[in-house]
């Protein structure tokens, strides 16, 4: 009687432990499936976004009249030398529009280069907070209209655009929660600008 117990309590535990071991392996191949799923997504963002950047490139950049918020101030987009603008919207990603200014700001400490943020729309408000959370010191200007430019940069803001004599010589669209994405731009960036220095 006591051996029938036994072997009842070892079968029993046997089983115990198998299932474990089915659980475990159960929701590894799922965690694995799902990094698999997300790194795929993340790459075909990344692509996509190289893709959208890709349009930009050798576009004349508009010589807009601009303005200054709580001034009379009145700049013109015309950028002879090296720039770097930052393109913001009331249609774009909060989030990265923030984050992007922020980068900015530390790249305007590592490199001597015009930088400027340009906010198309009529929500100044949004475009203050915008450049009061990201503590960004370059100046943000406005322009109420939809940009005079056919073709891509009726795409999601933040765009950022290196231009020089008006046209634009590199670009980058952000990715949502990709900080990684916008570092490694911003850090070829420093050696593209070393580069055209060179030249």
């Amino acid at each position: 009687m006591l051996n029938k117990e036994k072997t009842t309590y070892l079968i029993l535990g046997m089983v115990i432990i198998f299932m474990g071991i089915l659980t475990y392996n159960h929701i590894y191949l799922k965690s694995l499936l799902n990094n698999k799923e997300s790194l795929i997504k993340r790459l075909e963002l990344e692509n996509l976004s190289f893709i959208h950047s890709y349009d930009y490139l050798g576009i004349k950049f508009p010589i807009l009249k601009l303005s200054t918020f709580g001034s009379e101030e009145i700049v013109y987009s015309k950028y002879e030398n090296l720039a770097l603008v930052i393109l913001l919207s009331n249609q774009g990603c909060n989030p990265c529009q923030i984050r992007e200014m922020s980068f900015l700001d530390t790249l305007s400490q590592e490199i001597n280069t015009t930088i400027q943020a340009i906010y198309t729309g009529i929500n100044y408000t949004e475009a203050i907070l915008i450049k009061k959370v990201s503590q960004a010191k370059f100046p943000i200007y406005f322009y109420k209209d939809v940009l005079p430019i056919v073709g891509p940069l009726i795409k999601n803001y933040p765009i950022i655009l290196l231009i020089k004599d008006q046209i634009v010589i590199n670009a980058f669209t952000p990715i949502v929660d990709n900080d990684m994405h916008s570092y490694r731009f911003y850090k070829k960036l420093k050696f593209i600008k070393k580069k055209i220095i060179e030249l």
